[in-house]
């Protein structure tokens, strides 16, 4: 939770001023996050990790306005230990279109919240042991999310973000279920999902680091 102090204290600070980002440029850049937990029952544990990398390339449609293309990879790993194992691995890939807007706060920081839409697939794969069992899921679909920021001016065409990545997620999926130990049992499901990082405090505390260059 401490980085999350940290990003509220600086939108605290920074006072309001009338800096743009100006229009017709582009901007490259991209985003790096990681997580890991690990968490001991009386008679079991728990351990995960995650990570996300994404890449962004955009232009300026308007000062502090970028219109551009997002794509991003994020890998997942967790391993359930009681009386038997159980591993869980799987990614997901998004390539979407996102629509960034910047608000000056002053002394070189801006706040920014950014909407994304666009495509997504995912892979998980489930084994268990004793019993050999493997179960895989994979899903496709369309997605909405969005993501609040701060970032800072360090030099003219170098910017750093601190950002709370999918800080609110929607997906539609359409999955299918593969059990290679029993067949009869493999399905197919369509949904509807509503994610937000404010229902787990752990992943909140989750910060993602990334930079931006202007060209």
């Amino acid at each position: 939770m401490q980085k999350i102090y940290l990003f509220i204290i600086v939108l605290l600070i920074a006072t309001t001023t009338n800096a743009q980002i100006a229009k017709d440029k582009m901007l490259v850049g991209g985003l790096l996050s990681s997580y890991s937990n690990k968490t001991d029952y009386q008679n079991s544990s728990q351990k995960y990790s995650n990570a996300a990398i994404g890449l962004s390339l955009g232009k300026l449609i308007k000062e502090n306005k970028v219109l551009g293309v997002n794509v991003s990879f994020s890998p997942y790993k967790q391993i359930n230990q009681s009386s038997s194992t159980n591993e869980i691995k799987g990614n997901t890939t998004n390539i979407g279109i996102f629509y960034r807007q910047y608000k000056a706060l002053g002394k070189g920081f801006y706040f920014f919240g950014e909407g994304e839409g666009g495509f997504t697939g995912s892979n998980r794969k489930e084994t268990a042991t004793p019993g050999g069992s493997i179960r895989e899921t994979k899903s496709t679909g369309v997605f909405f999310g969005f993501t609040p920021g701060v970032s800072y001016q360090a030099y003219k065409k170098f910017f750093i973000d601190l950002s709370l990545p999918g800080l609110l997620n929607m997906r539609y999926l359409d999955s299918k279920f593969t059990d290679k130990t029993n067949p009869n049992s493999n399905s197919q499901s369509k949904e509807f999902l509503f994610t937000s990082n404010l229902q787990s405090p752990s992943v909140l505390g989750n910060l993602g680091i990334g930079v931006r260059f202007l060209l």
